[in-house]
Protein backbone atom coordinates (compact mmCIF):
# COMPACT_ATOMS: atom_id res chain seq x y z
CA UNK A 1 0.00 0.00 0.00
CA UNK A 2 3.17 2.34 0.89
CA UNK A 3 4.21 1.93 -2.77
CA UNK A 4 1.16 2.77 -4.04
CA UNK A 5 0.82 6.22 -2.34
CA UNK A 6 4.12 7.50 -3.67
CA UNK A 7 3.58 6.06 -7.13
CA UNK A 8 0.09 7.98 -6.88
CA UNK A 9 2.38 11.18 -4.84
CA UNK A 10 5.11 10.70 -7.90
CA UNK A 11 2.37 11.46 -10.32
CA UNK A 12 0.26 14.05 -9.12
CA UNK A 13 3.78 15.90 -8.33
CA UNK A 14 4.92 15.18 -11.80
CA UNK A 15 1.50 16.54 -13.00
CA UNK A 16 2.15 19.56 -11.00
CA UNK A 17 5.46 20.71 -12.16
CA UNK A 18 4.77 19.66 -15.35
CA UNK A 19 1.82 21.64 -15.67
CA UNK A 20 3.68 25.18 -14.22
CA UNK A 21 6.43 24.56 -16.50
CA UNK A 22 4.27 24.61 -19.31
CA UNK A 23 3.07 27.86 -18.14
CA UNK A 24 5.76 29.81 -19.09
CA UNK A 25 5.67 30.07 -22.34
CA UNK A 26 2.88 32.80 -23.09
CA UNK A 27 1.04 31.34 -25.83
CA UNK A 28 0.57 27.76 -23.99
CA UNK A 29 -0.84 30.48 -20.59
CA UNK A 30 -3.16 32.17 -23.82
CA UNK A 31 -4.50 29.10 -25.32
CA UNK A 32 -4.96 27.52 -21.73
CA UNK A 33 -7.00 30.79 -20.24
CA UNK A 34 -9.02 30.37 -23.53
CA UNK A 35 -10.14 26.98 -23.18
CA UNK A 36 -10.39 27.56 -19.04
CA UNK A 37 -13.16 30.62 -20.23
CA UNK A 38 -14.78 28.28 -23.13
CA UNK A 39 -14.95 25.54 -20.29
CA UNK A 40 -16.50 28.19 -17.78
CA UNK A 41 -18.60 29.82 -20.23
CA UNK A 42 -20.05 26.28 -21.20
CA UNK A 43 -20.49 25.29 -18.22
CA UNK A 44 -22.82 28.03 -17.06
CA UNK A 45 -24.60 27.89 -19.60
CA UNK A 46 -25.56 24.20 -18.61
CA UNK A 47 -26.78 25.34 -15.22
CA UNK A 48 -28.89 27.86 -16.66
CA UNK A 49 -30.23 26.12 -19.09
CA UNK A 50 -30.39 22.24 -17.91
CA UNK A 51 -33.32 21.16 -20.08
CA UNK A 52 -31.25 22.88 -23.50
CA UNK A 53 -28.34 20.87 -21.64
CA UNK A 54 -30.39 17.41 -21.46
CA UNK A 55 -32.13 18.04 -24.87
CA UNK A 56 -28.78 18.48 -26.45
CA UNK A 57 -27.21 15.50 -24.70
CA UNK A 58 -30.39 13.26 -26.04
CA UNK A 59 -29.87 14.36 -29.59
CA UNK A 60 -25.92 13.61 -29.42
CA UNK A 61 -26.54 10.31 -28.20
CA UNK A 62 -29.59 9.76 -30.50
CA UNK A 63 -27.10 10.53 -33.72
CA UNK A 64 -24.27 7.74 -32.57
CA UNK A 65 -26.82 5.54 -31.41
CA UNK A 66 -28.28 6.00 -35.59
CA UNK A 67 -24.49 5.83 -36.97
CA UNK A 68 -23.73 2.73 -34.86
CA UNK A 69 -27.34 1.05 -35.70
CA UNK A 70 -26.76 1.65 -39.95
CA UNK A 71 -22.50 0.98 -39.09
CA UNK A 72 -23.32 -2.31 -37.69
CA UNK A 73 -25.96 -3.14 -40.18
CA UNK A 74 -22.95 -2.35 -42.90
CA UNK A 75 -21.09 -4.38 -40.91
CA UNK A 76 -23.29 -7.37 -40.45
CA UNK A 77 -24.02 -7.16 -44.62
CA UNK A 78 -20.69 -7.15 -45.41
CA UNK A 79 -19.91 -10.65 -43.28
CA UNK A 80 -22.94 -12.00 -44.97
CA UNK A 81 -21.89 -11.22 -48.22
CA UNK A 82 -18.37 -12.70 -47.07
CA UNK A 83 -19.93 -16.08 -46.15
CA UNK A 84 -21.88 -16.00 -49.20
CA UNK A 85 -18.93 -15.60 -51.20
CA UNK A 86 -17.10 -18.47 -49.41
CA UNK A 87 -20.11 -20.77 -50.10
CA UNK A 88 -19.80 -20.25 -53.78
CA UNK A 89 -15.87 -21.27 -53.78
CA UNK A 90 -16.73 -24.21 -51.65
CA UNK A 91 -19.11 -25.74 -53.74
CA UNK A 92 -17.75 -25.53 -56.64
Amino acid sequence: MMGRNKLLTGILLGAAVGGLAMLFDRETREYTGRKLSAAKTSTVNCVKNPSNTVMQLRTTVDKYNTAFVQNAEQAINALEQVGETIEKFQDK
